[in-house]
């Protein structure tokens, strides 16, 4: 390759990336720096149109959490894993537990025959609904002392926070971002649509690509909604 040719091929790389990062950023809730790279609409059979707007965040990868890629072996002790408990004691192993069972056995469940009668079986502990309710007793006169207010059981003051709710759980760490697209960006373009999308796909990811194609490198997300019939806001849909 001549000293020309690579100076061009240099040049038209920079011009490359000059295009693809000198589109107009979108301001997001977090802050990040983000744009368009390609809307698309699409109709699949038994769904209908489909919007997608495909955007692209350079510190998504440093905003999403990273994932624990160790295996389950890695972490399970080897004398825990089944293929361990599936084989035979050796006879170490075997007078060990002798030992430590201290003459204790288990014997095996003598056969009984056609012929002979088993002793009854014990009569079960009646069930609870089937208890008679506990004498109230006599009613506390008025004004008597500690009768006024019953005492609260002491589960009644715990106050601890209950866990996240299933929806906030399926949630990106960005999501608050992807609302705010949806709402401040995909809903005035939809406006001038004449067929309302049965649903608005919104992707980010850490580096542009190819529709439908998949690169380890890069960090995608993708959130779905519906628009209702006034096209007022988006309803978050888990994909």
């Amino acid at each position: 390759m001549s000293v020309l040719s690579a100076v061009l091929l240099f040049a038209s790389t920079l011009a490359g990336l000059a295009s693809e990062t000198a589109q107009p950023l979108v301001p997001v809730p977090s802050g990040a720096e983000v744009w368009l790279q390609e809307e698309r609409s699409d109709r699949i059979p038994g769904l209908g149109l489909v919007q997608r707007y495909r955007f692209v965040m350079p510190s998504l990868a440093a905003r999403v959490p990273p994932v624990d890629e160790t295996t389950f072996d890695d972490v399970v002790p080897p004398d825990m894993l089944d293929e361990h408990l599936e084989a035979p004691l050796t006879p170490e192993e075997q007078a060990e537990l002798d030992e430590l069972l201290g003459g204790f056995s288990i014997e095996a469940v003598p056969e009984v025959d056609q012929g002979e009668t088993l002793p009854p079986e014990p009569e079960a502990a009646p069930l609870p609904s089937e208890l008679s309710p506990p004498d109230p007793g006599p009613d506390p006169a008025p004004g008597d002392a500690g009768t006024d207010m019953a005492a609260e059981p002491d589960w009644i003051e715990d106050e601890s926070p209950l866990p996240a709710a299933p929806d906030i759980l399926m949630q990106d760490p960005i999501h608050r971002d992807i609302v705010w697209l949806c709402e401040n960006f995909v809903l005035p373009r939809i406006a001038h649509l004449e067929q309302l999308p049965a649903q608005v796909v919104i992707s980010l990811a850490s580096a542009p690509g190819p529709f439908g194609s998949f690169d380890p490198d890069i960090v995608q997300i993708f959130e779905g909604f519906s628009i209702p019939a006034s096209r007022s806001h988006c309803v978050w849909e888990p994909l």
